[in-house]
């Protein structure tokens, strides 16, 4: 918050509030400015001293109050739209929760379950504080981002280029959306999962994998140009080998989806290619 100036009376320029340091002496006010200077001269001196004192405390109250109010918390407006709903004022009532909403309410079962609000539940208004206040608890549902790998979710048999089935993987959309869980049945009998989730506080998309024989892929990134494409680690517990690694999932026309995997190899400076599938779907979406 800027630093307010005050306009006072009988000053000579206006004060700078929040830098001018120790409390008024003898104020009995616990934070308000020092302009108690050098003794007074005369009565008229002691006078003006008065006035700026009395006009410092009073515009630091007031400040307090402003902020208090711009400052109450998301329960606190939730209980004031109670109260003005039970009042009749349902425009108030509203504007009130919405502010909640807007502040991160997470309060769903509270509003839905209020009786207090039983006249505004036809309001297309109500509608949508409930929608906002539903996002706050489940962000992943709405949210940007979230929903950026949902085409890869689903049932799938996996070829391989030149036509033989590498597998079978089932993605599944869980926990509202937050999470594309995927459990992989090779050919071979060989099996693997991996959690897939947009991390918001990198902005990025991350896959944790792990298999049977225990290796280990731990990559991030997102989409670009429609396809996801995440860079990171591939680690192989046997031989202890750690190497650069880099997936891509483009979604084609015909609604397979081509998964892309590379491996960096350091000596050479190079990018291998290390798996390639087709993804054909054989069952529901996967949600």
């Amino acid at each position: 918050m800027p630093r307010p100036i005050v306009p006072c009376p009988d000053t000579p320029d206006r004060v700078d509030f929040a830098a001018a340091g120790p409390v008024v002496r003898d104020s009995g006010q616990a934070g308000y400015p020092n302009f108690s200077g050098p003794p007074a001269s005369n009565r008229s001196s002691r006078k003006r001293e008065k006035a700026v004192k009395s006009c410092l405390i009073a515009f630091a109250l007031l400040l307090a109050l402003a902020t208090a109010v711009a400052q109450t918390p998301p329960a606190g407006l939730f209980g004031e739209a109670k109260t003005l709903a039970t009042a009749g004022d349902n425009d108030a009532a509203l504007a009130a929760l919405e502010k909640a909403a807007a502040a991160g309410f997470r309060g769903l079962q509270q509003i839905r379950g209020a009786n207090e609000f039983e006249a505004l539940r036809e309001d297309p208004r109500f509608a949508k504080v409930l929608a906002r206040v539903r996002n706050n608890v489940f962000p992943c549902e709405e949210g940007r981002h979230y929903g950026d790998f949902d085409f890869w979710a689903g049932q799938w048999d996996v070829f391989t280029g030149d036509g033989q089935k590498a597998g079978s993987n089932s993605i599944t959309v869980r926990e509202n959306g937050c999470v594309l869980e995927e459990l992989w049945t090779g050919s071979s009998g060989i099996t693997g999962r991996s959690l897939n989730y947009y991390d918001a506080s990198k902005d990025k998309w991350r896959q944790h994998w792990v298999s049977a024989t225990g290796l280990i892929i731990d990559i991030e990134g997102g989409l670009i140009d429609g396809s996801m494409v995440m860079a990171g680690r591939v680690f192989y517990p046997g031989t202890g080998q750690e190497a650069g690694f880099r997936g891509t999932w483009t979604p084609l026309e015909d609604g397979r989806v081509r998964q892309f995997f590379e491996q960096h190899d350091a000596a050479k400076d190079t990018w291998n290619p290390w798996f390639e599938g087709f993804y054909v779907r054989t069952g529901g979406a996967g949600d």
